[in-house]
């Protein structure tokens, strides 16, 4: 069982709610209408209509639409549409999906905004070809004459590649992924060149590769500012002259973490027997383990660390940083194993997911059971492409009658399945470290370099902490036994008082000098 540190634990809301007693409307409800039948036309007439609302007085950065919002979680509601039709008017009130409470026990100042999504091969409510509306001011609980009126106007544009001089985007159909789904897949990437790369006289002509995974919520576009640090004039000696690849992690069930999995399909054995033989093939690049680099942070850091352990025949080396849960009986704030809950610990108190680092205590701003509360007005059948969503299309098998993810949890109780719990450990990799340790101790020793914040926002230290503990035991047990000393470069590190986002510019500075390192050490540097 985790005992999670000192908390804060009145975790606040900015939204007015009703009491029990007060006495609300007979019937609160949002009219979303399409007006305009030519927004309809080309794309599919239904889906879920969601309606977000952020509380006037709310510190959270973006539109309503924006949400989650994970340090202050903020009410939607949603209702599925069989056939949306356009001047007929969605009704979203008492019968929607709703979080944290009805709308008629709202009150106060709130600006609105409608979703319709509609997208069947992104999960995500923000993917391209969906309907937003403009942003609305309206006060709720104020016996309002007439519903507040939300026009879905604006489609949803697909993002625009920037043409940049040392960028090239590169896309390739996946036979393996394509066959998993039934329809056409690609893989897609950033690629970012080096400087010299295009330079006839250039010293150099082939060049190793950094695979760089983005963390939850970010793509291949990410590129874009690796290639401008490159540009920045005196950063040739700092970051590792390489040819960079950023890849896309993102699936119809959202990051798919490069794992092969049951419901996303095989996307580590994609990428490795697909899509690095196609880039090799294309780019000046050494086809040689010790020539492959992959990084990440958060998820694109589990992603790393993942590939690296798993695929030692091609990536030499993993800079991983603030990875997502790597020992799963420290899964946030869950040992998902042993605890029957993932809302509430076993003394009834509720389990922190998210919070604001302080100096001495934590400052809860989210819990689980507000993050999957969220997750089920986005998605009610577990699909939408939110943090735990995506973890159970990972890890989880498939549900026969759906199609979909199995749940780890019942999102309404909490109340685990610990069935597919036991699904789910094929992906703990402290466990893996005890149960292959003559595979991966080489690999742990000389090429797994793993760094995370003390205070990590989400927790994850906890999970780093036990791997960190489980890999130096085991070493201990394997060394005083005369089985070898545990020696080398790598490292599992944890960073004193960093968060998660304070860790990065930190890991980026340490990692870009270890890899430039690395690289040097293997006749590939400067």
């Amino acid at each position: 069982m985790i005992v999670a540190p000192a908390m804060l634990l009145a975790v606040c809301l900015t939204v007015q709610i009703a009491p029990p007693t007060a006495q609300a409307p007979a019937e609160a409800f949002f009219e979303v209408v399409v007006e305009d039948a030519r927004l309809l036309a080309d794309q599919p007439d239904h889906g879920r209509v969601i309606v977000f609302l952020k509380a006037c007085t709310s510190t959270a950065r973006g539109e309503p639409s924006d949400a989650p919002f994970f340090e202050d979680p903020q009410p939607m509601y949603s209702v599925e549409v069989g056939r949306l039709a356009a001047g007929h008017p969605i009704k979203v009130g008492a019968s929607a999906q709703a979080f944290p409470v009805p709308i008629a026990q709202l009150r106060g100042c709130f600006k609105a905004q409608a979703v319709l999504d509609r997208s069947s091969s992104h999960a995500r409510h923000s993917a391209p070809g969906n309907l937003t509306s403009e942003v609305v001011e309206v006060t709720l609980g104020s016996g309002l004459p007439s519903p507040p009126h939300l026009v879905l106007n604006k489609p949803v544009a697909r993002a625009e590649l920037p043409q940049i001089s040392n960028v090239v985007w590169f896309d390739r159909p996946s036979a393996l992924l394509s066959a998993h789904f039934g329809r056409p897949i690609s893989h897609r990437a950033g690629v970012v060149l080096p400087i010299g790369y295009d330079d006839p006289d250039h010293a150099r002509r082939y060049w190793p590769t950094i695979y760089v995974i983005p963390g939850f919520g970010a793509d291949h576009l990410d590129a874009v500012s690796i290639a401008q640090r490159i540009r920045t004039p005196g950063t040739e000696r700092l970051i590792p002259q390489a040819v960079w690849v950023v890849l896309d992690p993102e699936g119809p069930y959202g990051h798919h973490l490069f794992a092969d999995s049951e419901c996303n399909g095989p996307r580590a054995r994609a990428l490795v027997s697909e899509f690095i033989p196609a880039l090799e093939e294309r780019f000046r690049i050494v086809a040689k383990p010790e020539a492959r680099i992959v990084t990440g942070h958060s998820s694109g850091g589990w992603s790393s660390l993942w590939l690296a352990l798993n695929h030692p025949e091609v990536f030499g080396a993993a800079f991983s940083s603030a990875p997502d849960p790597v020992d799963f009986a420290s899964f946030q704030t869950t040992d998902i194993g042993n605890d029957d809950n993932v809302f509430v610990n076993p003394q009834g108190k509720e389990r922190p997911s998210f919070r604001s680092q302080t100096r001495e205590i934590d400052d809860v701003r989210m819990t689980n059971r507000q993050e999957i509360s969220m997750e089920r007005v986005l998605g009610p059948r577990g699909d939408s492409g939110q943090q735990w969503d995506s973890w159970a299309a990972v890890f989880s098998p498939k549900d026969l009658r759906t199609g979909l993810p199995k749940r780890l949890y019942d999102p309404v109780t909490g109340v685990i399945d610990h069935a597919v719990a036991a699904q789910w450990s094929r992906y703990d990799i402290s466990r893996r470290v005890f149960s292959q340790w003559e595979e991966l101790a080489p690999l742990l020793a000389k090429r797994i370099h793993l760094l995370c914040g003390s205070r990590d926002s989400f927790y994850l230290n906890l999970a780093v902490e036990s791997l960190q503990r489980a890999t130096s035991e085991r070493a201990s047990i394997e060394a005083a036994s005369g089985h070898g000393e545990f020696t080398g470069d790598g490292y599992i590190e944890i960073a004193p008082l960093l968060d998660h986002g304070t860790l990065v510019p930190v890991a980026r500075l340490r990692f870009d000098l270890e890899m430039s390192r690395w690289l040097r050490g293997h006749g590939l540097g400067e």
